[in-house]
Protein backbone atom coordinates (compact mmCIF):
# COMPACT_ATOMS: atom_id res chain seq x y z
CA UNK A 1 0.00 0.00 0.00
CA UNK A 2 2.67 2.64 0.69
CA UNK A 3 4.36 1.49 -2.65
CA UNK A 4 0.93 3.02 -4.11
CA UNK A 5 0.94 5.99 -2.32
CA UNK A 6 4.69 6.88 -3.32
CA UNK A 7 3.96 5.82 -6.83
CA UNK A 8 0.99 7.98 -6.98
CA UNK A 9 2.76 11.08 -5.21
CA UNK A 10 5.63 10.84 -8.09
CA UNK A 11 2.65 10.37 -10.93
CA UNK A 12 1.27 13.99 -9.68
CA UNK A 13 5.02 15.84 -8.94
CA UNK A 14 5.63 14.16 -12.59
CA UNK A 15 2.22 16.06 -14.13
CA UNK A 16 1.85 18.94 -12.17
CA UNK A 17 4.71 20.89 -13.66
CA UNK A 18 3.00 20.10 -17.42
CA UNK A 19 -0.43 20.88 -16.11
CA UNK A 20 0.34 24.55 -16.44
CA UNK A 21 2.20 25.13 -20.04
CA UNK A 22 -1.10 23.20 -21.38
CA UNK A 23 -3.36 26.17 -20.47
CA UNK A 24 -4.61 28.08 -23.24
CA UNK A 25 -1.39 31.08 -24.05
CA UNK A 26 -4.22 34.25 -24.34
CA UNK A 27 -1.94 36.54 -27.18
CA UNK A 28 -1.08 40.23 -26.18
CA UNK A 29 -3.45 42.57 -27.06
CA UNK A 30 -1.09 45.76 -28.66
CA UNK A 31 -2.71 48.96 -28.33
CA UNK A 32 -2.38 52.20 -29.64
CA UNK A 33 -2.11 55.93 -27.90
CA UNK A 34 -1.34 59.11 -29.33
CA UNK A 35 -1.25 62.01 -26.49
CA UNK A 36 1.67 64.41 -24.76
CA UNK A 37 3.92 63.34 -22.57
CA UNK A 38 2.61 64.41 -18.90
CA UNK A 39 5.07 63.24 -16.75
CA UNK A 40 8.36 60.47 -17.24
CA UNK A 41 9.95 59.05 -14.35
CA UNK A 42 13.38 57.55 -15.38
CA UNK A 43 14.26 55.80 -12.29
CA UNK A 44 11.05 54.16 -12.36
CA UNK A 45 11.32 53.32 -16.10
CA UNK A 46 7.46 55.04 -16.12
CA UNK A 47 6.02 57.48 -18.55
CA UNK A 48 2.01 59.37 -18.38
CA UNK A 49 0.65 60.26 -21.83
CA UNK A 50 -2.50 62.90 -21.76
CA UNK A 51 -4.52 62.39 -24.62
CA UNK A 52 -7.94 64.48 -25.50
CA UNK A 53 -11.58 62.74 -26.10
CA UNK A 54 -13.39 64.28 -28.64
CA UNK A 55 -15.81 65.49 -26.05
CA UNK A 56 -12.93 67.74 -25.04
CA UNK A 57 -12.19 65.74 -21.69
CA UNK A 58 -8.78 63.86 -21.57
CA UNK A 59 -7.58 60.62 -20.12
CA UNK A 60 -3.94 59.50 -18.94
CA UNK A 61 -2.58 56.28 -19.42
CA UNK A 62 0.87 55.45 -17.53
CA UNK A 63 3.18 52.88 -19.51
CA UNK A 64 6.14 51.05 -18.10
CA UNK A 65 9.51 50.83 -20.42
CA UNK A 66 11.82 48.40 -20.34
CA UNK A 67 14.98 47.34 -22.08
CA UNK A 68 12.98 45.95 -25.07
CA UNK A 69 10.71 49.05 -25.59
CA UNK A 70 11.99 50.94 -28.64
CA UNK A 71 11.91 54.42 -28.72
CA UNK A 72 12.18 56.51 -32.31
CA UNK A 73 12.16 59.94 -33.08
CA UNK A 74 11.63 60.20 -36.98
CA UNK A 75 12.77 56.82 -37.50
CA UNK A 76 16.27 57.36 -35.55
CA UNK A 77 16.60 55.71 -32.47
CA UNK A 78 15.93 57.94 -28.93
CA UNK A 79 16.64 57.32 -25.27
CA UNK A 80 13.90 57.14 -22.94
CA UNK A 81 15.88 60.13 -21.15
CA UNK A 82 15.66 62.10 -24.43
CA UNK A 83 11.52 62.27 -24.26
CA UNK A 84 10.98 65.75 -22.67
CA UNK A 85 7.33 66.80 -20.95
CA UNK A 86 4.58 67.77 -23.46
CA UNK A 87 5.90 65.99 -26.54
CA UNK A 88 3.68 64.46 -28.86
CA UNK A 89 4.05 60.83 -29.19
CA UNK A 90 2.15 57.50 -30.07
CA UNK A 91 2.56 54.56 -27.55
CA UNK A 92 2.29 50.71 -28.30
CA UNK A 93 1.53 49.43 -25.20
CA UNK A 94 -0.49 46.01 -24.21
CA UNK A 95 -1.31 44.47 -20.37
CA UNK A 96 -0.18 41.35 -19.61
CA UNK A 97 -3.37 39.91 -17.97
CA UNK A 98 -0.94 37.25 -15.82
CA UNK A 99 0.98 40.30 -14.11
CA UNK A 100 -0.85 42.73 -11.45
CA UNK A 101 2.04 45.26 -12.50
CA UNK A 102 1.45 48.28 -14.96
CA UNK A 103 1.00 48.75 -18.84
CA UNK A 104 3.98 47.81 -21.11
CA UNK A 105 4.97 50.10 -23.57
CA UNK A 106 6.36 48.06 -26.90
CA UNK A 107 7.28 50.95 -28.84
CA UNK A 108 6.89 54.97 -28.47
CA UNK A 109 7.31 56.89 -31.65
CA UNK A 110 8.53 61.09 -30.67
CA UNK A 111 6.49 63.06 -33.12
CA UNK A 112 7.82 66.10 -32.16
CA UNK A 113 10.03 67.78 -29.39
Amino acid sequence: MHRVGLFLLAGVLLVAPFSYADEDEQPMIIKTVSGKVNKTDWVGSTMIVRWFQPNGNYDEISVKINKKTSIYKGGDPLSFAAINIWDDVNVKYYDDPKDFGPLMAVAINVVSH
